[in-house]
């Protein structure tokens, strides 16, 4: 953000008295839904890179009662607690800044011993596959960093980190070395940062690497060049904290999101790390606390990532190791109060604020579930409020909660293994090597304060289906992607058969985030066809079990009514449409992948044919391509089925029958 912005944003802060927030609300057990995931995921003992087995879980076997009594489920934490009167994070600090036990990791792998995790490393075909994406990645000269380029900034500290991990997988000097002078680029003075635009989201998310770097070089390098290498790592901590101190709280305390956790995962990775002294309490417990208040923010104290899946994984895929590192530095009761009255825009600013150990944080570890909820067969995440198909590092996700929520995970997934370019891969290489999680976190199908459902059934021919709805209120659309109410997707024996278009970047998402570019139902004066990007459409509400799920908005005269089962193995999609007054102009949107026949309403991919049968008075069908840029199948143009009418006052039917088969 621009200096001017941000003595903007001080004064407008400035006049506002700061809070603190409540303690969020216990989710309601009542609504729990095992969700199932596929059966049929590769066997782990013949690991794939492209489809690694993370969990070596059934899924489907999981019952509720497994869950580790040592991370309970969110039902179960009292939320009673009284309120904080005093800082007691004291301890928590001191052990943060504590020197790690020689050959033990701090930051990459908590806890875990370097000697034991190369042993796995090299042990392991599909680790190695990964070990060798790192490799292929470090290689190359270091990109030029001219002040203020924090695209670039993230390339430099994603170049430190593979060349750290292979300086230590393959006993590499000439790779430690040239980590060492990575981190002397990204070693940048504060008037660096001046001219940087997004210091959260790309320098604060690139310390956690900067900082994974370091503790990898601690088990290859000697003291005296190890010292050199904490010293830059201690002088981009200062400048980033000097950036904070110098206007930057102002425009953190407008992002208690993905910005905000990405900055407090790296404010705190590389105190860790660095020298004594290059940071003070203050600012460490600063980082704490506003990672919490995001955690809270963005889940409306309830269910489900505000901003969607895309940006879930991009919050969390980076700040996964900063969370698991104070997890293991904790000690005692499961919270802690902690104060930062420097930081006046701050939660923790006015008076003490409560922060939750990570493995045992409702909210965190239902955010995990979620988005556990939302794993389609091929391992990427269904896309909410957010247009594009995501995928996450889940084992990272896992490791941070210490539970395993995921039945699948691709090791490139639709956008690999970046977090907005910052290149996890070797942490999550070095996740999958630390030992087996024991603990459980149940998926659940249906999250009604999200505003998702998913249903999982078969064909008639028995391929597997996946269709999700969402339903989004509140917090959950208060994102800048797209207006969602009533949206489907079907996923078919692991292919997408109908679906959102999608974004290729996010200031050139047009028409591709509107209204009509989902498998919605549009009403004009309500959710407009033309609803340009960033409206979230109207409050919608979600119900259902694991046989059907029913939405619904209204507005202005007008009550829109979805139901989606499965039946005999058919996508049974039945939509009511309730006018009051005026006649009003509504639409039937179908986002079709494949090939859409020449006529009728049926269409072809891979080896599936779908076919849509329909009785209620459907209106007539207009044909359309629409283009398709999300990174499942980026590029690409798709089919549209539209169905437009001028409905008059009164109630409407529509019943649309999707069968699917295998060719």
């Amino acid at each position: 953000m621009h200096p001017r912005r941000l003595v903007a944003l001080s004064l407008l802060v400035a006049a506002c008295e700061a809070s603190v927030a409540p303690p969020p609300p216990t989710p309601d057990a009542a609504t729990a839904d095992v969700h199932a995931p596929d059966r049929d995921a590769p066997d782990a003992s013949v690991p794939d890179v492209s489809t690694v087995d993370a969990s070596a879980v059934d899924a489907s076997a999981v019952d509720a009662s497994a869950v580790d009594a040592r991370a309970p489920d969110a039902s179960a934490v009292d939320a009673s607690l009284p309120a904080c009167t005093a800082d007691t994070a004291g301890d928590l600090l001191r052990a943060l800044r504590a020197p790690r036990a020689a050959g033990v990791s701090a930051v990459a792998a908590p806890g875990q011993r370097f000697d034991d995790l190369r042993a796995r490393t090299l042990a392991d075909p599909a680790l190695m596959a990964l070990a060798q994406r790192v490799r292929t990645s470090s290689r190359g000269a270091l990109p030029t960093l001219a002040a203020g380029d924090d695209g670039t900034y993230q390339v430099v500290a994603s170049r430190a980190l593979q060349l750290a991990f292979v300086a230590w997988l393959d006993r590499d000097m000439t790779a430690a070395q040239a980590a060492v002078r990575a981190l002397a680029a990204a070693a940048v003075a504060p008037a660096w940062l001046r001219t940087a635009t997004e210091v959260p989201i790309r320098v604060g998310a690139s310390l956690v690497d900067l900082a994974a770097a370091v503790d990898l070089l601690a088990s290859v390098l000697p003291a005296a060049e190890l010292d050199v290498a904490r010293a830059h790592v201690g002088t981009a901590l200062t400048s980033v904290v000097s950036w904070l101190r110098t206007g930057g709280e102002a425009f953190v305390a407008f992002h208690s999101d993905n910005h905000g956790m990405r900055l407090g995962a790296g404010l705190v990775a590389t105190a860790m790390v660095a020298p004594a002294g290059a940071v003070d309490d203050e600012v460490l417990g600063y980082a704490l606390a506003h990672m919490g208040a995001s955690v809270q923010r963005q889940t409306g104290g309830a269910e489900g990532w505000a901003e969607g899946t895309t940006y879930f994984s991009y919050a969390f895929e980076v700040s996964a190791p900063a969370l698991l590192a104070v997890d293991r530095a904790w000690s005692g009761d499961d919270r802690r109060c902690v104060r930062c009255p420097s930081f006046r825009l701050s939660s923790c600013g006015a008076a003490p604020t409560p922060i939750v150990r990570p493995s045992r944080d409702p909210l965190l570890r239902d955010l995990v579930r979620w988005a556990a909820s939302l794993e389609t067969r091929n391992g990427w995440l269904l896309p909410t409020d957010d247009s594009r198909l995501a995928g996450t590092t889940s084992p990272l996700l896992e490791r941070m909660v210490e539970g395993r929520a995921f039945a699948r995970w691709s090791a490139m997934g639709p956008q690999g293994t970046f977090g907005g370019s910052v290149d996890v891969t070797a942490l999550v290489a070095l996740s999958l090597a630390s030992p087996d999680i024991s603990a459980t976190l149940t998926p659940r199908a249906l999250w009604p304060a999200a505003g998702t459902g998913r249903l999982d059934a078969t064909t008639a021919d028995g391929a597997p289906v996946e269709a999700f709805m969402v339903a989004e209120h509140g917090e959950a659309h208060a994102g800048h992607e797209r207006p969602d109410p009533l949206a489907l997707t079907f996923v078919v024996d692991g292919s997408l058969m109908l679906g959102a278009s999608g974004y290729g970047a996010y200031d050139a998402r047009g028409p591709l985030a509107r209204g009509d570019a989902s498998s919605v139902i549009t009403v004009e004066g309500v959710l407009d066809r033309a609803a340009p990007a960033g409206t979230g459409g109207p409050d919608a509400t979600l119900t259902g079990d694991a046989r059907a799920l029913a939405a619904s908005f209204a507005g202005d005269g007008v009550t829109v009514s979805r139901s989606l089962s499965v039946e005999a193995g058919a996508m049974v999609v039945r939509d009511r449409v309730e006018v009051t007054g005026a006649a009003r102009d509504v639409a039937w949107h179908w986002h079709l992948r494949g090939a859409l026949d020449a006529t009728g309403f049926a269409w072809t991919r891979d080896a599936l044919r779908c076919t849509a049968t329909q009785e209620g008075g459907a209106p007539p069908l207009t044909r359309e391509t629409a283009p398709h840029f999300d990174q499942y199948s980026p590029g690409e143009t798709h089919p549209v089925v539209r169905q437009s009418a001028r409905l008059a006052a009164g109630a409407h039917t529509l019943t649309t029958r999707v069968a699917c088969t295998r060719r």
